[in-house]
């Protein structure tokens, strides 16, 4: 979002970015690096994280890590665009840790589909694991999921 906001004075988010997917490839050349696109969040004292609404740290984060993912040559995982669409459709599902910064249990399995389906492409099938959460919920964010990658992926630039 920082970078979205201000690509010259956030400059070195982009060269660091290219430096540290430089040093993987460096190590494991047939590493396919992914960029997180990070989820927005209110925070504790709602200011959400100096960008005024989740409205606009959701549109900067998503404008920033395309254009840095771009840049480097990087897929992104689309797991703040999965965050935006199940407070949209599942208000009831808190995604959110106490802190209302981090992600609950909730964001860490939509974040874990998000990024299964950037690495496999493939729908959860029948018998998805929910890790012990609700099972009602764990059907949504799924769904959620699939929605926000699957037929979408040459907007985050995913190949397989």
């Amino acid at each position: 979002a920082n970078y979205a906001s201000d690509k010259t004075a956030n400059a070195a988010t982009l060269t660091n970015s290219q430096a540290l997917k430089d040093k993987i490839l460096a190590k494991v050349p047939t590493c396919n690096v992914i960029l997180e696109n990070t989820w927005s969040f209110a925070g504790s004292n709602g200011n959400y994280g100096g960008f005024t609404s989740f409205e606009n740290f959701d549109n900067l984060l998503l404008s920033g890590s395309l254009s840095i993912a771009k840049s480097i040559g990087s897929p992104v995982s689309p797991i703040g665009q999965a965050f935006k669409l199940a407070r949209e459709r599942h208000p009831e599902i808190e995604l959110y840790h106490a802190d209302v910064k981090h992600q609950g249990p909730y964001g860490a399995y939509l974040k874990a589909c998000v990024n299964y389906l950037v690495l496999y492409g493939e729908p959860f099938g029948s018998s998805p694991a929910d890790c012990g959460l609700n099972p009602t919920y764990t059907a949504k964010l799924r769904a959620v999921a699939e929605d926000t990658v699957l037929g979408n992926e040459s907007k985050y630039y995913i190949t397989r």
